[in-house]
């Protein structure tokens, strides 16, 4: 039943893709160590709701693959910018954490797009 070798991929290129995307809006140079960052934490967003709830029947999709937990953790992220952004640390911390979260939605985006879709809340 897994997925997973689409969820890591399609994982990791959002991951990149967003973080190639927000480099051209500023003038920042790019970092290798960077984008290896964004790439490993954005894949294992995209595999992480099937580590917490694996996929080893069609009904496995229950609380971390719903709707309902997508929107807990898009307010825990901003939450999370909100109170780390201005740390001196915080920019690395900020970049992991937006990474796993873009990886974590493409693999709920993924699910929702399948004929069993993505519970609201289970």
């Amino acid at each position: 039943m897994s997925n997973r070798n689409p969820h890591l991929l399609v994982g990791c290129l959002s991951g990149v893709g967003l973080y190639l995307l927000s480099n051209q809006k500023n003038t920042e140079e790019k970092s290798f160590g960077e984008l290896a960052c964004v790439g490993g934490a954005s894949a294992i967003g995209g595999i992480m709701p099937d580590l917490l709830e694996p996929a080893t029947n069609p009904n496995h999709r229950t609380f971390f693959h719903s709707v309902a937990f997508g929107i807990l953790l898009g307010y825990g992220v901003k939450k999370g910018h909100d109170l780390i952004k201005n740390k001196e640390w915080g920019k690395l911390v900020l970049l992991i954490i937006t990474a796993f979260s873009v990886g974590y939605f493409s693999h709920l985006l993924l699910d929702g797009m399948t004929p069993k879709g993505l519970p609201i809340l289970k």
